[in-house]
Formats: C-alpha cells, structure tokens, sequence
C-alpha cells in the first residue's frame, strides 16, 4: 500500500502487515503510525446531494 508522509508529503510503500505500525519515512525520517486510507462511496455521495436539504428555518413568515 502507498501512503503519504504527513510530513514531507512523500509517498511511501508500506506492507500490508505493517498497516496500523508505526512508520518512518525515509526522506524526512517522520515517524508516523501507516493508517489505511478511508474508502469512500462516491455514489452515495453524490445520491444525498442531489436530496433537498431544509434547515428549519420559516423564510416566508409574518414578522410577528
């Protein structure tokens, strides 16, 4: 797995066994704990955006 230096912003190659170790990278020398990237579901996503979304708030009252 490929993940990136908090630090420098390298990208480093971790093992899969290492995943949730700790990690140094060998530009910087940063020591960092190799944590799987979070997946995402694009398609979820972009489903709950094209929903209307209502804030509470009563836009067309009286002004009492």
């Amino acid at each position: 797995m490929i993940l990136e230096c908090p630090q420098c912003k390298t990208k480093v190659k971790i093992p899969d066994e290492a995943i949730e170790k700790k990690a140094r990278c060998p530009r910087c020398k940063t020591v960092f704990v190799a944590e799987a990237p979070v997946e995402v579901d694009v398609e979820v996503m972009e489903s709950e955006l094209e929903e209307p979304v209502s804030c509470g708030a009563n836009l067309g009252g009286t002004g009492d």
